[in-house]
C-alpha cells in the first residue's frame, strides 16, 4: 500500500458514469469506468453460473462480491431470460452501495455493504461470484477461509491472477496507465495449491478455465467452478 497510489477520488464518479451508460443502453458493458461499443462475454464463468440455475430449476441466486454497479450482471444480463428466477446481491463498498440502490436497483439487482446482509434478506444466495476481486483484498486467505464456511451450493472464481511456477503468493503493485485511468495499488498472484485450500474440505473442484485479462509477470489468469461436496441443507436441497 505505501507504494500505491490507490484509485483516484473520481473513481466512483467515473464507473457511475459509465455504468448508467451501459444501463441505458448507449454502451455493450463497462470495466473500471471504462466503456465499450462491443459485447465481451466471460464464457466460462457464465456457463458456471447457467448450470447452478439449471441445476436449481431455473433459480440463479448470486452473491457478486466486488461487484461494483452491477458490471458482471449488465455484461451478461442477456442471458438471464431462460432462468425463471434471477437474484442478484452485489456487495460493495458503503459508498458505492448508495450510489447502486439509489439509481441501479430493481427487482433482481441488490446493493449491500457485507455478505451477512445479503445473506439475510429473503433466501439463502446459491452462488458466490468472486471476479476479479480476491487479487485486492488485504487478507485474501482469510476471507476464502471464511467463506468457505457459508452454505453457498457454489463458487465461481473469475478473472484471477494464478502463478506459472509453484513458491509463495506474490504481492505486486499493478499500474494503470492512462487512457483508461491512473492508479496503483496492490495486487495478489496465487498459486494454484494456496488459492484452492481453504475449499478443499467443503468443496470438490468441478471445471478449471482460461479467463480474461493478461499480464506481465510469468502468471495466467484463471477461473475455477467449486461445488459443494455435500449439497445437505443447502438452497434447493
Amino acid at each position: 500500500m505505501a507504494e500505491s497510489r490507490g484509485y483516484d477520488a473520481e473513481n466512483l464518479v467515473r464507473v457511475r458514469k459509465a455504468a448508467l451508460q451501459v444501463k441505458a443502453g448507449q454502451a455493450a458493458f463497462e470495466r473500471d469506468g471504462v466503456t465499450f461499443a462491443e459485447p465481451e462475454v466471460s464464457w466460462p464463468a457464465l456457463a458456471c453460473l447457467l448450470t447452478v440455475g439449471a441445476e436449481q430449476g431455473g433459480r440463479l441466486d448470486v452473491v457478486d462480491f466486488g461487484g461494483s454497479l452491477g458490471s458482471f450482471y449488465y455484461q451478461h444480463r442477456g442471458f438471464w431470460s431462460e432462468l425463471g428466477m434471477v437474484r442478484w446481491r452485489v456487495v460493495e463498498q458503503p459508498a458505492w452501495v448508495q450510489v447502486g440502490r439509489a439509481e441501479f436497483e430493481s427487482e433482481e439487482l441488490r446493493f449491500y455493504s457485507t455478505i451477512e446482509a445479503a445473506e439475510a434478506e429473503r433466501e439463502a444466495p446459491q452462488v458466490l461470484l468472486l471476479s476479479a476481486v480476491l487479487p485486492y483484498l488485504p487478507d485474501p486467505q482469510r476471507f476464502m477461509a471464511d467463506v468457505s464456511k457459508r452454505r453457498f451450493v457454489a463458487v465461481v472464481i473469475d478473472r484471477t491472477g494464478m502463478l506459472r511456477e509453484g513458491g509463495r503468493d506474490r504481492l505486486t503493485v499493478q499500474r494503470v496507465r492512462p487512457p483508461l485511468f491512473h492508479a496503483s495499488y496492490p495486487c495478489w498472484f496465487f498459486t494454484r495449491g494456496t488459492l484452492l485450500a481453504p475449499f478443499a474440505e467443503d468443496y470438490r473442484l468441478r471445471a478449471e478455465f482460461a479467463a480474461l485479462d493478461g499480464t506481465n509477470i510469468a502468471a495466467d489468469y484463471r477461473g475455477f467452478f467449486l461445488q459443494r461436496s455435500s449439497l445437505r441443507g443447502c438452497p434447493g436441497h
